[in-house]
């Protein structure tokens, strides 16, 4: 998980006092749905982990069209961060390893990041043909 993310999640949870798991959905990932996050949710909940990311490979959006503007490694492979995750409140918020599980995914719910205006039009035109 990249650093700021950590350090922007120790900050939010600590300032809201939030000690439990905490999902974080990006705004300008339209496509998310509720049928989604209860799935993650699921995941989350079963990994036993403190922080549940969720990946998707680089090369689907490239081929796509799409941007990749934040990675990060997770067991040896780098990915595009699609900024869902799930991290426990209360364990962020100590000093130690923060144990990670991810989903690697090329679902469309995730996989339409928004971050320029390509990545609008091409967005536009996958949720039209779905």
């Amino acid at each position: 998980m990249p650093k700021a993310t950590i350090n922007d999640l120790k900050q939010a949870t600590q300032m809201a006092n939030l000690m439990g798991p905490v999902l974080t959905v990006p705004a300008d990932s339209p496509a998310v749905t509720g049928k989604f996050l209860d799935k993650i949710v699921r995941q989350f909940e079963a990994c036993g982990k403190d922080f549940y990311a969720v990946f998707v490979p680089i090369e689907t959006r490239e081929d796509l069209g799409l941007s990749v503007d934040s990675t990060d490694e997770y067991e040896g492979e780098w990915y595009a961060v699609s900024g869902v995750n799930i991290v426990d409140g209360a364990k962020i918020q100590g000093e130690g390893k923060i144990e990670t599980r991810a989903l690697i995914t090329k679902e469309v719910e995730v996989l339409l990041n928004i971050n320029t205006l390509k990545d609008l039009e091409i967005a536009e035109i996958i949720m039209q043909n779905r």
